[in-house]
């Protein structure tokens, strides 16, 4: 199976193995999902920020993959609730 980052960037999948990440939680009828928890503290501060910078080169940013559903502010909380859960997850498996 070939992998193309566009196909595996969307769906929280494991970019070599095909397999679903770990950290992956429901968000309405979304799904939250972040590699480690590296990248879940960077969607943490994006989604908690008041004022989102936007770069000159916005659609080469990550935060310009990130689907819109998550950059809404009516979303806000239920995303950073979704965060803390996977952020408990880590904690109880000593990360």
């Amino acid at each position: 199976m070939a992998v193309y980052p566009e196909m595996w960037f969307e769906d929280g999948r494991d970019p070599y193995y095909g397999e679903p990440l770990w950290l992956r939680v429901p968000v309405a009828s979304y799904e939250l999902w972040a590699y480690n928890a590296r990248h879940l503290a960077f969607l943490k501060d994006y989604v908690a920020a008041d004022h989102r910078r936007r770069d000159p080169n916005w659609n080469g940013s990550m935060v310009s993959r990130l689907p819109k559903w998550m950059k809404v502010r009516s979303m806000r909380p239920r995303v950073l609730a979704a965060i803390e859960r996977l952020e408990a997850r880590i904690a109880a498996h000593g990360g």
